[in-house]
């Protein structure tokens, strides 16, 4: 979906996720040493990290590095007899699921000043009736004749052939939420507008 702006908002200043290499820990080879995972996509041309992971530590090597990153780990019962491994941030000491490659140190999110894409969006008018119609067109019916900002106010999708009521009503209820909030972006913008020419 397009947004004016991705990058945007008060926090700017710090990274995204969703562009940032990553490691999980629900990945590591525990009891294999020297494994090589990818730190984010190898389609994408992402470093390989060779990983030797034994007990409460785990030593991080990226490709074209001379030194090594020591991460404690950490270990969770899960309920089915086994465990889940998790890691400790090098800095802040916390349990984390993923470690973030950022100016070639592993660190977790908020030691490495990330946020999510949606976070950062700067909503404009229209950014709820887009969301709005992209839900439409993934759950429910898309419309022949599609609304524009205004007649979107009191628009109804129509229920997909063969979709069982209770889940067209649930997925109704989702969109009424988009639905009501463009309808109070768009009194606000008016309201404003008009303000401006009394």
């Amino acid at each position: 979906m397009y947004y004016r702006c991705n990058a945007g908002g008060w926090n700017r200043s710090h990274g995204q996720i969703e562009r940032t290499p990553r490691l999980d820990s629900f990945e590591l080879p525990l009891g294999k040493p020297w494994e090589i995972m990818y730190c984010g996509c190898p389609d994408r041309g992402d470093k390989p990290v060779e990983v030797d992971a034994e007990g409460n530590t785990a030593h991080l090597y990226l490709t074209g590095w001379r030194k090594c990153a020591t991460v404690k780990l950490s270990h969770k019962p899960n309920g089915y007899g086994g465990q889940q491994t998790f890691f400790l941030c090098p800095q802040c000491g916390e349990r984390v699921r993923y470690l973030y490659l950022k100016e070639d140190r592993f660190l977790c999110r908020k030691c490495a000043r990330l946020n999510y894409r949606s976070q950062q969006r700067t909503e404009g008018s229209m950014t709820h009736y887009e969301a709005g119609m992209a839900f439409v067109n993934r759950r429910l019916k898309f419309p022949e004749y599609v609304p524009d900002g205004f007649s979107f106010v009191e628009y109804v999708p129509e229920k997909p052939p063969g979709m069982w009521y209770r889940t067209y009503y649930r997925h109704l209820k989702r969109f009424f939420r988009y639905r009501d909030r463009h309808t109070q972006r768009l009194i606000q913008d008016l309201t404003r507008i008009t303000g401006k020419f009394k």
